[in-house]
């Protein structure tokens, strides 16, 4: 299978390890030729990223994102917000904040409603 290239984008941060972040490292790193860099607070659900393939490279905290030419957040909303907040230094200008998020949409709890830019 050949794989997809973005253009652009050579490595790819997602925060959240869980059912849908590791989901989204696996299909990223077998469908991209990116370089997929994780974040969990979980040791155990880094270690499996680890370990099935679907991270190169995790940590417990945001630091590995600091070659991420892109970051997916796969967490709660409140948990998204706490964590934009806290970790805002390791994004660049021109990223998109999350501003309000939405609990109930049509399109699941972690619809943004409105966003910004930085």
């Amino acid at each position: 299978m050949e794989k997809i290239h973005l253009n652009g984008i050579a490595s790819v941060g997602i925060a959240g390890l869980g059912l849908i972040g590791g989901s989204m490292a696996r299909a990223v790193k077998t469908y991209t030729d990116c370089v997929v860099c994780g974040c969990d607070i979980d040791p155990a659900a880094t270690e499996a990223a680890l370990a099935q393939g679907a991270a190169d490279r995790c940590a417990e905290d945001a630091s590995v994102f600091t070659d991420s030419d892109v970051v997916f957040v796969a967490l709660y909303p409140q948990q998204t917000i706490d964590f934009v907040k806290k970790k805002c230094y390791i994004f660049q200008t021109g990223l998109y904040h999350c501003r309000s998020v939405r609990s109930q949409t049509l399109y699941g709890p972690c619809a943004f409603r409105h966003l910004y830019r930085i």
